[in-house]
């Protein structure tokens, strides 16, 4: 029998000891797990659900989905696409992308044949994607900053890196980035949106609007960034759907990942936004999202 020789994928599990599954129960969980497609039971479902044809025109486009889940640390997978080898590696946050050698059989060869002495299928249809990406494509990861995501063109030997989601904790600081680096930076919008809100004209006269437009998309589409990069943030081992919404865990140090409940920033972003966009109605003095009761209020 032919084996498929274009997808060549290994994972790097958080789990060992005498309480591992077997070889047979890890992979039928990792194909649940890493499957988007709960239909496929072929190992080369694990790459396929994760590179996907976005743009097949010339230069094709191949869209990354980097799905990681809770208990794995990182994937990585070999493909044939393009007529090269390309290397993907997917871990929490982090996609890597290395565009190795040409595949080593002619192109123009007529079919070959397996070890068995069975006909093997063509070069083109043993690539992956291969009736539609017929030289080395683009790349577009998504990411937390819009639909678009990143495009990227990786050339041949050079590994490119794109982070696609929030990591890090960082320092308190918010010096370094990460966590607080993103708290830091929503504190400065929100101290803008009350500036252009409660500006007064050199009379003391209270006039929204005279410093600018409060609710402009200059100001709301970093808190809208701001929360996808929160929901972003990685899982803990054993995480599964239908778990706390709000647990996360982050990496405090290159030792050290720390779990935390980020239910409070998450409401407030979405309090500001809901304000910003005028999703809500007052009762009795409160502001609240119409239809809910007066435990969602929202200022």
């Amino acid at each position: 029998m032919c084996a498929d020789p274009w997808h060549q994928t290994s994972i790097l599990l958080g789990c060992s000891g005498p309480g591992c599954p077997t070889v047979g129960a890890l992979f039928k969980n990792l194909l649940q797990d890493l499957c988007w497609d709960s239909s496929g039971d072929r190992p080369s479902s694990i790459v396929t659900s994760r590179v996907l044809v976005h743009d097949p025109r010339t230069p094709p486009v191949v869209r990354i989905e980097p799905k990681v889940p809770p208990d794995c640390h990182r994937m990585r997978f070999n493909a044939a696409l393009g007529w090269r080898w390309h290397r993907f590696t997917l871990s929490p946050g982090k996609v890597q992308i290395l565009v190795q050698g040409p595949i080593l059989v002619s192109q123009t060869s007529g079919a070959g044949r397996c070890r068995s002495g069975a006909p093997s299928r063509s070069l083109q249809e043993a690539q992956l994607h291969g009736d539609t990406v017929n030289q080395p494509p683009k790349f577009i990861i998504p990411t937390n900053d819009g639909e678009d995501g990143v495009e990227v063109k990786a050339k041949p030997w050079h590994e490119v890196q794109v982070q696609y989601a929030l990591t890090d904790l960082g320092r308190p600081d918010g010096s370094t980035g990460g966590f607080y680096g993103l708290m830091r930076r929503t504190r400065f919008i929100k101290l803008e949106v009350l500036r252009r809100l409660f500006a007064e004209d050199p009379d003391g006269v209270y006039r929204p609007g005279l410093e600018g437009d409060f609710r402009d998309e200059t100001l709301t589409q970093p808190l809208h960034n701001a929360l996808a990069s929160l929901e972003s943030a990685p899982r803990p081992p054993g995480w599964n759907p239908g778990d706390d919404a709000d647990l996360h865990v982050l990496e405090a140090d290159s030792t050290m990942r720390t779990r935390m409940l980020l239910q409070y920033e998450k409401n407030e972003l979405k309090r500001d936004i809901l304000f910003l966009m005028g999703r809500f109605e007052q009762r009795e003095g409160r502001l609240q999202v119409p239809g809910n009761n007066a435990s969602d209020d929202i200022l």
